[in-house]
């Protein structure tokens, strides 16, 4: 199914917000959490993947499927996610271990020790080889999702940084993009936009 031009004028997480007003002029107009990285008063904000929005407006605009926006672009830039973390965040490219966990965990992890002091032990060992592999990035962290990749990013309390789970950091951006973008968690976050304001039920084609 292809959208009428101007069936969306407006694309937004402000859920308290109109979602989408009828147009005539084809044009889709983004904004809040949707609207692309503008310095404003306040400074540049974070970028989140502006690929996945501009993959929804080409759809909603000229019926162009929302994947061969993603796949189609050569820009990392659009790829990209931005935070900034207080005190620093560090990559954890195996995931990070929680610190207190149940004994099952724990023996998923580490093996089926029956002795209690045993298995704290051993799976405090393991969580320490594990703060061990991470690497420190600064504030200002920077990454894209991956094919396969296990990792996030941490607070130096050991807490996750939202949405950084499967991701890769990139602090300093190549010539060429990454050969291991993750173009399907790309995809579906379009997905995710398109039912946040009203329209998944349409299913657009991939």
């Amino acid at each position: 199914m292809t959208p009428a031009k101007g069936q969306f004028s407006r694309i937004t997480r402000q859920r308290n917000d109109q979602p989408n007003t009828p147009t005539t002029d084809g044009k889709v107009k983004t904004k809040g959490a949707y609207a692309a990285p503008e310095p404003g008063p306040s400074g540049w904000p974070n970028p989140t993947g502006q690929i996945a929005v501009d993959a929804v407006v080409a759809y909603l605009q000229n019926g162009t499927p929302l994947a061969d926006t993603v796949r189609a672009c050569a820009d990392i830039r659009q790829f990209l996610h931005v935070r900034q973390v207080k005190g620093g965040g560090s990559y954890c490219p195996d995931g990070v271990l929680p610190k207190a966990p149940t004994q099952l965990f724990m023996r998923s992890i580490v093996g089926d020790i029956k002795d209690k002091a045993e298995l704290l032990g051993t799976y405090g060992h393991a969580c320490a080889q594990e703060a061990a592999r991470r690497e420190y990035l600064g504030k200002a962290v920077r990454w894209y999702y991956a094919k396969g990749s296990k990792g996030c990013i941490v607070t130096p309390t050991g807490g996750m940084v939202a949405r950084s789970e499967g991701c890769r950091p990139l602090m300093t951006l190549p010539d060429v993009p990454p050969p291991d973008i993750d173009y399907d968690w790309y995809i579906a976050e379009t997905y995710k936009i398109l039912e946040e304001i009203g329209y998944g039920a349409a299913q657009p084609q991939l």
